[in-house]
Protein backbone atom coordinates (compact mmCIF):
# COMPACT_ATOMS: atom_id res chain seq x y z
CA UNK A 1 0.00 0.00 0.00
CA UNK A 2 1.43 3.06 -1.12
CA UNK A 3 2.42 5.86 1.04
CA UNK A 4 0.30 8.40 -1.34
CA UNK A 5 -2.81 6.24 -1.37
CA UNK A 6 -2.77 6.24 2.58
CA UNK A 7 -2.26 9.86 2.67
CA UNK A 8 -5.44 10.71 0.38
CA UNK A 9 -7.16 8.18 2.72
CA UNK A 10 -5.82 9.83 6.17
CA UNK A 11 -7.11 13.47 4.15
CA UNK A 12 -10.61 11.63 3.31
CA UNK A 13 -10.68 10.75 6.52
CA UNK A 14 -9.92 14.04 8.15
CA UNK A 15 -12.55 15.49 5.78
CA UNK A 16 -15.20 13.05 6.95
CA UNK A 17 -14.71 14.24 10.36
CA UNK A 18 -14.14 17.57 9.94
CA UNK A 19 -17.23 17.63 7.94
CA UNK A 20 -19.23 15.89 10.56
CA UNK A 21 -18.34 18.16 12.94
CA UNK A 22 -19.63 21.18 10.73
CA UNK A 23 -23.28 19.69 10.55
CA UNK A 24 -23.20 18.96 14.23
CA UNK A 25 -22.02 21.80 14.93
CA UNK A 26 -24.61 23.98 12.96
CA UNK A 27 -27.47 21.27 13.99
CA UNK A 28 -26.68 21.84 17.53
CA UNK A 29 -26.63 25.77 17.66
CA UNK A 30 -29.86 25.60 15.79
CA UNK A 31 -31.23 23.94 18.50
CA UNK A 32 -29.72 25.78 21.06
CA UNK A 33 -30.91 29.08 19.98
CA UNK A 34 -34.35 28.48 20.36
CA UNK A 35 -35.99 29.23 23.54
CA UNK A 36 -38.97 27.06 25.05
CA UNK A 37 -42.11 29.38 24.45
CA UNK A 38 -43.96 29.16 27.83
CA UNK A 39 -47.55 31.11 27.67
CA UNK A 40 -48.43 33.76 29.31
CA UNK A 41 -51.45 32.14 31.57
CA UNK A 42 -52.54 35.12 34.29
CA UNK A 43 -53.02 38.80 34.53
CA UNK A 44 -51.61 41.20 36.78
CA UNK A 45 -55.29 41.70 37.52
CA UNK A 46 -55.31 38.52 39.26
CA UNK A 47 -52.93 39.45 41.48
CA UNK A 48 -55.13 42.44 42.40
CA UNK A 49 -53.17 44.91 40.02
CA UNK A 50 -54.06 47.31 37.82
CA UNK A 51 -52.51 47.11 34.21
CA UNK A 52 -52.09 48.21 30.51
CA UNK A 53 -51.50 45.66 27.64
CA UNK A 54 -48.26 47.28 25.97
CA UNK A 55 -46.92 46.63 22.69
CA UNK A 56 -43.33 48.21 21.41
CA UNK A 57 -40.07 47.43 19.73
CA UNK A 58 -36.39 46.81 20.42
CA UNK A 59 -34.42 49.61 20.22
CA UNK A 60 -31.88 48.53 17.54
CA UNK A 61 -29.01 49.99 16.18
CA UNK A 62 -29.20 51.72 12.92
CA UNK A 63 -27.34 49.01 11.24
CA UNK A 64 -29.68 46.54 12.34
CA UNK A 65 -33.01 48.58 12.08
CA UNK A 66 -34.44 47.06 9.77
CA UNK A 67 -33.09 43.55 10.31
CA UNK A 68 -36.04 41.19 11.12
CA UNK A 69 -38.67 43.48 12.86
CA UNK A 70 -39.67 42.56 16.08
CA UNK A 71 -42.60 42.99 18.15
CA UNK A 72 -42.21 43.11 22.24
CA UNK A 73 -45.31 42.01 24.55
CA UNK A 74 -46.10 42.63 28.17
CA UNK A 75 -47.82 44.97 30.44
CA UNK A 76 -47.10 47.93 32.75
CA UNK A 77 -48.69 48.28 35.94
CA UNK A 78 -48.85 51.63 37.50
CA UNK A 79 -47.81 52.67 40.93
CA UNK A 80 -49.70 54.62 43.43
CA UNK A 81 -50.72 58.00 41.88
CA UNK A 82 -48.18 60.31 42.89
CA UNK A 83 -46.61 63.85 41.79
CA UNK A 84 -45.46 63.33 38.07
CA UNK A 85 -41.79 64.54 39.59
CA UNK A 86 -41.46 61.58 41.90
CA UNK A 87 -42.67 58.75 40.15
CA UNK A 88 -40.14 55.83 39.54
CA UNK A 89 -40.28 52.87 37.43
CA UNK A 90 -38.81 49.64 37.25
CA UNK A 91 -38.52 47.26 34.22
CA UNK A 92 -38.52 43.56 34.98
CA UNK A 93 -36.33 41.00 32.73
CA UNK A 94 -37.19 37.66 33.06
CA UNK A 95 -34.60 34.41 32.21
CA UNK A 96 -34.54 31.79 29.75
CA UNK A 97 -37.29 29.74 28.72
CA UNK A 98 -39.78 31.72 30.83
CA UNK A 99 -41.91 34.36 30.35
CA UNK A 100 -43.03 37.87 31.91
CA UNK A 101 -45.36 35.95 34.66
CA UNK A 102 -42.48 33.48 35.24
CA UNK A 103 -44.07 31.30 38.17
CA UNK A 104 -46.79 33.54 38.99
CA UNK A 105 -47.99 32.54 42.11
CA UNK A 106 -44.39 33.04 43.47
CA UNK A 107 -43.06 36.37 41.15
CA UNK A 108 -46.08 37.96 40.79
CA UNK A 109 -46.22 38.68 44.85
CA UNK A 110 -42.92 39.95 44.23
CA UNK A 111 -44.62 42.66 41.59
CA UNK A 112 -47.06 43.46 43.78
CA UNK A 113 -44.87 44.09 46.90
CA UNK A 114 -42.71 46.58 44.46
CA UNK A 115 -45.96 48.06 43.27
CA UNK A 116 -46.83 49.08 46.81
CA UNK A 117 -44.04 50.09 46.96
CA UNK A 118 -44.29 52.96 45.04
CA UNK A 119 -42.71 51.73 41.90
CA UNK A 120 -44.09 51.66 38.84
CA UNK A 121 -43.79 48.04 36.51
CA UNK A 122 -43.08 47.08 33.21
CA UNK A 123 -42.68 43.70 32.21
CA UNK A 124 -42.28 42.03 29.01
CA UNK A 125 -41.78 39.06 27.32
CA UNK A 126 -38.19 39.06 25.89
CA UNK A 127 -37.77 38.04 22.14
CA UNK A 128 -39.05 34.38 21.30
CA UNK A 129 -40.21 34.12 25.01
CA UNK A 130 -44.16 34.43 25.36
CA UNK A 131 -46.29 36.51 23.42
CA UNK A 132 -43.69 38.28 21.88
CA UNK A 133 -42.13 37.81 18.65
CA UNK A 134 -39.06 36.10 17.11
CA UNK A 135 -37.38 32.80 17.17
CA UNK A 136 -34.26 33.09 18.06
CA UNK A 137 -32.98 33.61 21.16
CA UNK A 138 -28.87 34.91 22.06
CA UNK A 139 -28.12 34.46 25.87
CA UNK A 140 -28.63 38.09 26.20
CA UNK A 141 -26.77 39.36 23.23
CA UNK A 142 -29.71 40.92 21.29
CA UNK A 143 -31.98 40.94 24.41
CA UNK A 144 -30.22 43.70 25.25
CA UNK A 145 -32.16 45.94 23.12
CA UNK A 146 -35.19 44.66 24.51
CA UNK A 147 -34.42 46.12 27.38
CA UNK A 148 -33.15 49.44 26.24
CA UNK A 149 -36.72 49.46 24.01
CA UNK A 150 -38.92 49.27 27.28
CA UNK A 151 -36.69 51.71 28.95
CA UNK A 152 -37.61 54.25 25.74
CA UNK A 153 -40.75 53.40 26.18
CA UNK A 154 -41.47 53.82 30.13
CA UNK A 155 -39.62 57.59 29.38
CA UNK A 156 -41.48 58.65 26.39
CA UNK A 157 -45.04 56.89 26.81
CA UNK A 158 -45.30 57.07 30.43
CA UNK A 159 -43.11 60.98 31.08
CA UNK A 160 -40.81 59.41 33.71
CA UNK A 161 -37.18 60.35 33.27
CA UNK A 162 -34.43 58.18 32.89
CA UNK A 163 -32.78 59.24 35.87
CA UNK A 164 -36.03 57.30 37.50
CA UNK A 165 -36.08 54.28 35.64
CA UNK A 166 -34.24 51.09 37.16
CA UNK A 167 -33.85 47.77 35.84
CA UNK A 168 -34.36 43.96 37.54
CA UNK A 169 -33.22 41.34 35.50
CA UNK A 170 -33.17 37.79 36.32
CA UNK A 171 -30.25 35.15 34.94
CA UNK A 172 -30.10 35.52 31.54
CA UNK A 173 -32.26 38.74 31.97
CA UNK A 174 -29.35 40.31 34.21
CA UNK A 175 -26.86 39.92 31.82
CA UNK A 176 -29.36 41.32 28.95
CA UNK A 177 -29.59 44.19 31.48
CA UNK A 178 -26.12 44.73 31.45
CA UNK A 179 -25.27 45.09 28.36
CA UNK A 180 -27.84 47.17 27.79
CA UNK A 181 -26.54 49.14 30.49
CA UNK A 182 -22.88 49.73 28.65
CA UNK A 183 -24.79 51.12 25.69
CA UNK A 184 -26.94 53.63 27.69
CA UNK A 185 -25.34 55.52 30.45
CA UNK A 186 -28.25 57.61 31.18
CA UNK A 187 -29.19 54.07 33.16
CA UNK A 188 -28.39 54.69 36.88
CA UNK A 189 -29.80 51.88 39.06
CA UNK A 190 -29.68 48.07 38.16
CA UNK A 191 -30.34 44.78 39.88
CA UNK A 192 -28.85 41.75 38.74
CA UNK A 193 -30.54 38.51 40.15
CA UNK A 194 -28.04 35.63 39.54
CA UNK A 195 -26.57 36.30 36.17
CA UNK A 196 -23.91 33.67 34.86
CA UNK A 197 -20.52 35.49 34.98
CA UNK A 198 -18.99 34.09 31.76
CA UNK A 199 -20.86 31.85 29.62
CA UNK A 200 -17.92 29.88 28.72
CA UNK A 201 -18.53 28.24 32.54
CA UNK A 202 -21.95 27.28 31.24
CA UNK A 203 -22.12 26.32 27.83
CA UNK A 204 -21.54 22.35 28.28
CA UNK A 205 -24.26 21.94 30.84
CA UNK A 206 -26.47 24.25 28.84
CA UNK A 207 -26.02 23.06 25.17
CA UNK A 208 -26.20 19.56 26.47
CA UNK A 209 -30.21 20.47 28.48
CA UNK A 210 -31.11 21.97 24.86
CA UNK A 211 -30.09 19.54 22.60
CA UNK A 212 -29.56 15.55 22.14
CA UNK A 213 -25.80 15.75 22.99
CA UNK A 214 -24.45 14.71 26.10
CA UNK A 215 -22.36 16.88 27.96
CA UNK A 216 -18.82 15.11 27.36
CA UNK A 217 -18.69 15.77 23.67
CA UNK A 218 -19.61 19.64 23.91
CA UNK A 219 -16.17 20.38 24.04
CA UNK A 220 -15.07 19.14 20.82
CA UNK A 221 -17.71 20.94 18.81
CA UNK A 222 -17.21 24.08 20.58
CA UNK A 223 -15.40 25.54 18.46
CA UNK A 224 -17.54 24.88 15.45
CA UNK A 225 -20.60 26.02 17.75
CA UNK A 226 -18.75 29.20 18.13
CA UNK A 227 -18.40 29.93 14.97
CA UNK A 228 -21.63 28.84 13.85
CA UNK A 229 -23.58 31.18 15.95
CA UNK A 230 -21.96 34.59 15.11
CA UNK A 231 -21.61 33.65 11.31
CA UNK A 232 -25.36 32.55 11.05
CA UNK A 233 -26.54 34.20 13.96
CA UNK A 234 -24.79 36.87 14.74
CA UNK A 235 -24.18 36.23 18.05
CA UNK A 236 -20.00 36.29 19.39
CA UNK A 237 -20.13 34.30 22.46
CA UNK A 238 -17.14 36.02 23.24
CA UNK A 239 -19.06 39.10 24.15
CA UNK A 240 -21.62 36.88 26.64
CA UNK A 241 -18.63 37.76 29.68
CA UNK A 242 -20.23 40.24 31.88
CA UNK A 243 -17.18 39.60 34.48
CA UNK A 244 -15.18 40.91 31.06
CA UNK A 245 -17.16 44.29 30.71
CA UNK A 246 -18.88 45.19 33.81
CA UNK A 247 -16.07 47.38 34.78
CA UNK A 248 -17.28 49.75 31.79
CA UNK A 249 -19.51 50.34 34.02
CA UNK A 250 -19.85 53.32 36.08
CA UNK A 251 -22.50 53.17 38.58
CA UNK A 252 -22.76 50.72 41.69
CA UNK A 253 -24.35 47.39 40.75
CA UNK A 254 -26.35 45.19 42.97
CA UNK A 255 -26.11 41.78 42.51
CA UNK A 256 -28.48 38.97 44.60
CA UNK A 257 -28.14 35.05 44.32
CA UNK A 258 -29.19 32.22 46.38
CA UNK A 259 -26.36 30.28 47.69
CA UNK A 260 -28.42 26.79 46.71
CA UNK A 261 -28.21 27.75 43.04
CA UNK A 262 -27.61 24.14 40.96
CA UNK A 263 -27.76 26.05 37.69
CA UNK A 264 -25.40 29.18 38.34
CA UNK A 265 -23.46 28.84 40.53
CA UNK A 266 -23.17 31.97 43.49
CA UNK A 267 -19.66 32.54 42.70
CA UNK A 268 -20.25 33.55 39.35
CA UNK A 269 -22.23 37.21 40.94
CA UNK A 270 -19.05 37.12 43.39
CA UNK A 271 -16.89 37.46 40.30
CA UNK A 272 -18.91 40.06 38.50
CA UNK A 273 -19.07 42.06 42.04
CA UNK A 274 -15.08 41.78 42.24
CA UNK A 275 -14.91 42.79 38.57
CA UNK A 276 -17.33 45.84 38.87
CA UNK A 277 -15.19 49.02 39.32
CA UNK A 278 -17.63 50.69 41.09
CA UNK A 279 -16.80 50.96 45.19
CA UNK A 280 -20.09 50.35 45.86
CA UNK A 281 -21.42 47.73 44.31
CA UNK A 282 -23.00 45.28 46.47
CA UNK A 283 -23.54 41.84 46.41
CA UNK A 284 -26.81 40.26 48.70
CA UNK A 285 -26.36 36.53 49.27
CA UNK A 286 -29.54 34.10 50.27
CA UNK A 287 -29.15 30.99 51.98
CA UNK A 288 -31.95 29.43 49.99
CA UNK A 289 -34.31 29.85 46.87
CA UNK A 290 -32.49 28.02 44.17
CA UNK A 291 -31.96 29.46 40.53
CA UNK A 292 -33.05 33.25 40.58
CA UNK A 293 -35.94 33.12 43.48
CA UNK A 294 -34.42 33.89 46.62
CA UNK A 295 -37.71 36.00 46.91
CA UNK A 296 -39.04 33.04 47.22
CA UNK A 297 -37.96 31.95 50.66
CA UNK A 298 -36.62 35.46 51.61
CA UNK A 299 -39.45 38.15 50.49
CA UNK A 300 -38.60 40.65 52.94
CA UNK A 301 -35.64 40.35 53.17
CA UNK A 302 -35.00 40.45 49.54
CA UNK A 303 -37.77 43.20 48.68
CA UNK A 304 -36.40 45.38 51.62
CA UNK A 305 -32.41 45.13 49.80
CA UNK A 306 -33.85 45.59 46.72
CA UNK A 307 -36.58 48.72 47.22
CA UNK A 308 -33.82 50.39 49.52
CA UNK A 309 -31.20 49.70 46.72
CA UNK A 310 -33.99 51.24 44.24
CA UNK A 311 -34.27 54.34 46.30
CA UNK A 312 -31.45 55.08 47.07
CA UNK A 313 -30.01 55.23 43.14
CA UNK A 314 -33.54 57.47 42.25
CA UNK A 315 -32.69 59.84 44.95
CA UNK A 316 -29.07 59.90 43.71
CA UNK A 317 -30.31 61.36 40.32
CA UNK A 318 -27.62 61.17 37.83
CA UNK A 319 -24.92 60.88 40.51
CA UNK A 320 -22.40 58.34 40.39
Amino acid sequence: MSRLFLGRVLMAAVGIVVALIAVASWTMVSQAVVAEREPVEVTPLDYEMAYEDIEFSPRMPEQRAEENPITLRGWWIPGPARDNDTESAIIVVHGLDSNRARDPDLYMPLIRDLRDRSFSVIMFDLRAHGESDGEIMSAGYFERYDVLGAMDVVETRYGIPAERIGVLGFSMGGVAALLGATEEPRLRALVVDSAFANIDDLFASEVADRTPLPEWTIGVLKPGMEIVARVRYGIPLSALKPEEFVGELDIPLLLTHSEDDDRIATDHSERIAAAATHPETRLKSFPSGGHSAAFSDHPVAYLDAVTEYFHWRFESGSAN
